[in-house]
């Protein structure tokens, strides 16, 4: 990273992610942290942007119990990919935040963005029960576990949720999962235009 001048870094590995935040920390150099930029005008606008770093590098599953109905998925892998894996064994992770095809799973629990599943399902900040991350001094450190039933130490990985990436970049995170369901059907019922609600109420 080189003061001065605007970069994008895309690393490939956590180790890699905490390395460039520690120099860029001991350069002094204001770094945005960006998925697949679906809400980058969210939040506070930084006064300036020294580098950005990508991670679109971490796209892995790296795993699914699913017998657990637990999974530990990179930052950097979109939902529509997530799921798409995950429904081989007729499982999912019940999320529907906006641009949902293509925002990361990092993006979407440092913003706890939701659609309307929110009211069944709940937000990322319910869904998630681990974190790893990677802190401005070139740590990485975990929270949570791989376990729905978890009670050691601090809940580290709810105050991630919504943080907007200004506490630690998100490497990867655990979510509990919810089986496919059976069917899905959307009901739409005719508008009534309003001519057709002056005649109607005329009768």
């Amino acid at each position: 990273m080189v003061a001065g001048q605007e970069q994008t870094h895309v690393p490939n590995t956590p180790v890699e992610m905490a390395e460039m935040l520690r120099r860029a920390s001991e350069q002094k150099l204001s770094v945005v942290l960006r998925g697949a930029g679906t809400k980058l005008d969210w939040g506070r606008p930084p006064q300036r942007i020294d580098a950005t770093l990508s991670t679109r590098g971490l796209y892995r599953l790296i795993a699914h119990q699913h017998g657990d109905l637990t999974a530990t998925i990179e930052a950097g892998a979109t939902l529509r990919e997530v799921n798409v894996a995950l429904s081989l064994h007729g499982q999912w992770l019940p999320l529907d935040p906006p641009f949902a095809s293509e925002a990361t799973i990092g993006g979407i629990l440092a913003t706890n963005d939701s659609g309307p599943l929110r009211h069944r399902y709940g937000t990322p900040r319910d869904l998630v029960i681990g974190t790893a991350v990677a802190t401005a001094d070139g740590v990485l450190a975990k929270s949570g576990g791989q376990v729905v039933k978890n009670v050691a130490g601090y809940d580290l990985s709810k105050l991630l949720a919504g943080s907007f990436g200004s506490l630690a970049a998100i490497v990867n995170a655990t979510f509990k999962l919810s089986p496919l369901p059976a069917a899905s059907r959307t009901l739409s019922p005719p508008r009534a235009t309003p001519k057709s609600s002056v005649a109607s109420s005329a009768r």
